[in-house]
């Protein structure tokens, strides 16, 4: 969502732009005045055309189907997840209406609506925000209920022949990584035309304010009803915490993000030191004042924009190697990578008793991010990258 929001309004810098969108009314809060505030902000720099919701999201008989037609038809469910026929209108109605030079998807499950297109009009691009298949290997991999494990393998072989169908069809694919970009093509088997247009970071918002950090304090920031994010806060309380707080008796952990599991709040509640504060209006004054940034993430796909957004903030990360895939970090020198539970313990520790170490890491990583993850550098290489395809088009 936050990579999403800042491409569209750096490509609102030099086009006019019509947008169209789905929205999760149950993991996003954006329900009531939350929902207006967000298209007033859209608004601000780009025509709104409508906000759908996404039927299943306020339908459990809705839900069931998906997932039984995900198993038993062609299509994979996230597609099913994401049809919505008053989106799909519209779609059709806003094509009709005018003549466009670019049709941008976000993306590929939303590539099902390509027939609501004129096919005489625009180049089209799909958006690869992951590798979709892969990010339900994965999962299938490390799922232990044999049930769940089965449902996810046969979703990613149908994600993966969805990707090789859908990816041709449009005039340009953009990917998050090269790591990413290569992978898919592998995939498919073929050549694409494709770029990468990495995640980025708004370094005006994403910058520290000179808030004191506070000792023995580590953070995790995501949100709580993605998989891969509940997965690693439970290795940080299972696997990390009872061994950190015998060396680090005044250790606090820090939990933010919304939604969080019943069992996660358990924890806190049997641990005062364990902070779950839910979804923050703003999440950098915590940010800032916490010493050390963990992100054991080890599963999911793309490039994670929790790694970007802590690298601006100064932040001493250390991280899984998944987390850290498609950016260009450097172990030692702007993150510290570690797998094994003794490895988390043991960089933990050791940066919490190393200022001049967390402030090294921290002005190394802002300096990363300055260079290469800047939104405003990212939108207009892209800006330049859609302008040649509409030229050979």
């Amino acid at each position: 969502m936050q990579r999403s929001f800042n491409i569209l309004r750096e490509l609102c810098r030099y086009n006019d732009v019509d947008f169209l969108t789905l929205y999760q009314a149950d993991h996003h809060i954006i329900s009531g005045n939350s929902l207006e505030m967000g298209k007033k902000e859209i608004s601000r720099f780009c025509n709104l055309l409508g906000v759908y919701p996404i039927p299943s999201d306020h339908s459990k008989f809705r839900r069931i189907f998906n997932l039984t037609a995900g198993l038993i038809t062609k299509d994979p469910y996230m597609v099913w997840w994401l049809k919505s026929r008053d989106f799909s209108e519209a779609v059709q109605k806003a094509s009709r209406k005018k003549p466009y030079d670019i049709f941008y998807f976000d993306t590929i499950a939303l590539s099902q609506y390509l027939v609501n297109i004129p096919a005489d009009q625009g180049a089209r691009v799909i958006n690869h925000h992951n590798i979709e298949s892969q990010l339900m290997t994965r999962r299938a991999k490390n799922e232990r209920n044999i049930f769940k494990a089965f449902y996810y393998f046969i979703e990613s072989n149908k994600r993966e022949q969805f990707e090789k169908l859908r990816c041709p069809q449009f005039n340009h694919n953009t990917f998050v990584s090269r790591l990413d970009q290569e992978r898919l093509e592998k995939k498919i088997g073929s050549k694409i035309s494709s770029s990468v247009v990495p995640n980025g970071v708004d370094i005006e918002y994403f910058k520290p304010k000179g808030i004191e950090q506070q000792d023995d304090t580590i953070i995790f920031v995501g949100g709580l009803t993605f998989y891969p994010n509940i997965a690693a806060i439970r290795f940080i309380i299972k696997k990390l915490w009872k061994p950190l707080k015998r060396i680090r008796t005044n250790l606090k952990f820090y939990i933010v993000g919304r939604f969080p599991p019943k069992d996660v709040k358990k924890a806190a509640e049997l641990d005062t030191s364990i902070i779950v504060t839910g979804f923050l209006d703003d999440i950098r004054p915590l940010m800032e004042k916490s010493a050390v940034y963990v992100c054991p993430i080890a599963d999911g796909g793309g490039t994670k924009l929790k790694i970007l957004d802590a690298l601006a903030m100064k932040k001493a990360l250390v991280a899984h190697p998944v987390a850290c895939e498609g950016l260009d970090v450097t172990d030692g020198l702007d993150v510290v990578l570690a797998q094994s539970p003794k490895q988390f313990i043991e960089s933990i520790d050791s940066l919490l008793g190393d200022s001049d170490k967390r402030k090294s890491l921290g002005e190394n990583g802002r300096l990363l991010i300055e260079s290469k993850y800047s939104y405003k550098a990212i939108g207009k290489n892209f800006h330049h990258t859609l302008t040649k395809l509409v030229g050979k088009i």
